[in-house]
């Protein structure tokens, strides 16, 4: 396999993909809007990539004999690059087809772990059992605890109805109550919902719990294994959280998924991306129907994508979940036939525990430093100079909402590559419940077309020393310009140096107009009196040989005395120029706003003095030579 991009590409296909993804939904239209054309020409990239030569004949040659049998033909990746495998595969479009792939339950696509272990179908009579999970620190982004529950209720109320599924709630957000929930059941499926991220101090993927005051605690892949894994009828995990695919560089079983197919969990369906509520019911309430019914779970999850394509207009969400697993066949239940009608299962309520001492024990399978007291803060980035020719200039303010002292690092990322940034400071130390900033120069590192203007994004990344797994990252933009499409505003830009930049250049217009009148009056001089010469020496000729030598005289003079006078002019013009160049435009350290007001100030003074017009004329078209 011969990958298609570099890493600059990779990364702005990957943005362009995300963003459709944002921006999918709406009306119906009869064409392809631009995100959703690049999305199909990246997965048909992707397809190119991976089916070539025999590989691809061989999936032909495959999936016709599956079609001719009436069989599926599953995609299995065996991804080992962690690179390869943070790629969107689910996107995976044939283009002879004109479909993508994991569309169609004839062709699932499937994250394939090799294990050294292999797993049987579970036998149950329905209801497939749910427990499901909702944690919502008080110190993160807020979740509606009751719209979640709405919107999983209201996904599987049907199958609720006709006794296919059992949905119990538990009630609590730690990992005491989980733990005790794993001691019961039985469950065959647990469903979370809440916050996940991925840390690079550990090295794998987290989901975030709370304590006993309520607010967050990180609990590793790791640690969730261990509280799963026991419980030998689960054959499902659905993570319905940010990151839970995301894995790292390094190793490709650091993703929360991939740790808990490692351990022992057939199935793990993680996201890789947001996903919006109607995209979310939608995608719940067919692949719970089709997992009940029977069918394999990558079966399940191609019913379940082709629903959200469907059920929400335009929508490329059906991308966004990721299943991993290890069973050959995809087979986790063997649903046996009931004996009884199916009853009408409610909600049962478990006694809430009363809450143990406020004291709560730490993981004990993790060192102290990777279960940190996260630090609390708040990050804001304003634009002081938001666009420029040669940059711009940021201030990045932060507030420590905790009850202790707060070390950021800071640090910029631009994944195009046309700019550096540079933060004054790069290390901040906040005191608790104070504030700080720094200061992020922008600067341009290529020239831009004539007239033309860009927009570059950067992502602003503010990491606490004690606690990576807090990282803040913010989005930025900026526009570079040049001069004749700049706005003629200042903005910030200083009146006094712009006006002492004025001077300067008009005087030494002024002074390079004076210059060459008075050499230009001291060539005709010259000339006048070698012409009069001429006459006083050949008066006694005819009057006809007066005049031809005195036009020879005249002409030749203004030749010998015009060329040397003018070379010298100009080299004197080009050195003062560039003196003023240093002096009034570099040395002054005219921003990007305060040099296109000169230059818009220059042009009125020539519209209004006619004089030393020239000068002014080639000092602008140095200076924006220069810019």
């Amino acid at each position: 396999m011969t990958f298609p991009f570099d890493q600059r590409a990779l990364e702005h296909r990957l943005l362009a993909l995300q963003n459709a993804l944002l921006r999918s939904g709406g009306v119906m239209r009869s064409a392809l809007s631009p995100e959703e054309q690049a999305v199909r020409d990246f997965g048909q990239e992707l397809f190119d990539a991976l089916m070539v030569g025999d590989v691809r004949s061989r999936f032909d040659v495959s999936r016709q004999e599956a079609l001719r049998a009436g069989k599926g033909l599953r995609i299995k990746l065996c991804i080992q690059s962690p690179r390869l495998a943070a790629l969107p595969w689910e996107f995976l479009y044939d283009s002879r087809q004109a479909e993508y792939l994991a569309l169609s339950r004839d062709t699932p696509i499937v994250r394939y772990l090799e294990l050294p272990h292999t797993v049987q179908p579970l036998a149950v009579q329905l209801p497939l059992r749910i427990l499901a999970m909702i944690a919502a620190p008080a110190d993160l982004r807020p979740l509606d605890v009751a719209s979640e529950k709405t919107r999983l209720e209201r996904a599987l109320a049907p199958l609720v109805q006709q006794g296919q599924m059992e949905l119990q709630w538990l009630q609590g957000q730690t990992w005491r109550e989980l733990q005790q929930a794993m001691r019961t059941g039985p469950w065959h499926i647990f469903h979370f919902i809440g916050h996940g991220s991925f840390s690079a101090a550990i090295g794998e993927g987290i989901i975030w719990l709370t304590d006993d005051r309520g607010s967050q605690w990180p609990l590793a892949a790791t640690q969730l294994a261990r509280l799963l894994a026991d419980h030998h009828t689960l054959r499902l995990v659905l993570l319905n959280t940010c990151e839970s695919a995301r894995g790292s560089e390094e190793d490709v079983f650091s993703s929360t998924a991939s740790i808990l197919v490692r351990r022992g969990i057939p199935a793990v369906l993680a996201m890789q991306y947001a996903i919006t509520d109607a995209a979310a019911i939608e995608f719940s309430r067919t692949f719970y129907d089709t997992l009940a019914d029977g069918l394999p779970v990558d079966a399940a999850v191609s019913e379940a994508r082709k629903a959200v394509s469907f059920g929400v207009t335009n929508s490329l969400e059906w991308g966004t979940p990721v299943l991993c697993t290890y069973a050959r066949d995809g087979v986790l239940f063997q649903v046996a036939p009931s004996a009884a009608p199916p009853p009408v299962v409610k909600e049962r309520k478990e006694p809430v525990p009363e809450a143990p001492p406020p004291s709560v024990p730490k993981p004990q399978d993790l060192p102290e430093a990777s279960v940190p007291i996260v630090p609390i803060f708040d990050c804001e980035l304003i634009p002081v100079e938001a666009s420029g020719i040669q940059g711009a200039i940021f201030d990045l303010r932060v507030h420590n909402r905790g009850q202790r002292d707060l070390v950021l690092t800071l640090s910029a990322q631009d994944p195009t590559g046309t700019a550096s940034f540079v933060f004054t400071p790069d290390r901040l130390v906040i005191p608790a419940a104070a504030s700080g900033s720094a200061r992020l120069t922008i600067r341009a590192t290529h020239r831009l077309a004539r007239a033309s203007t860009l927009e570059h994004r950067f992502q602003v990344v503010v990491q606490p020393a004690s606690a990576p797994q807090a990282t803040h990252r913010l989005d930025g933009l900026w526009q570079q310009y040049e001069p004749a499409a700049a706005p003629m505003a200042r903005g910030r830009a200083s009146t006094a140096r712009i006006d002492t930049a004025f001077e300067q250049v008009v005087a030494m217009c002024k002074d390079a107009h004076r210059l060459t009148v008075r050499t230009t009056t001291f060539v005709v001089i010259g000339a006048v009196i070698a012409a009069v010469a001429a006459v006083f020496i050949f008066a006694p000729y005819s009057l006809e040989d007066v005049i031809a030598v005195l036009l020879t005289a005249g002409f030749s003079a203004l030749w010998v005395l015009g060329m040397p006078a003018a070379i010298i002019l100009s080299i004197w013009s080009w050195v003062r120029r560039r003196r003023v160049l240093r002096e009034a435009i570099y040395d002054a350290n005219l921003d990007a706003h305060e040099l296109v007001d000169l230059l818009a100030r220059l042009d009125k003074h020539v519209a209004v003095n006619k004089q030393h017009a020239g000068d002014v004329r080639l000092f602008g078209k140095e200076l924006r030579k220069r810019l």
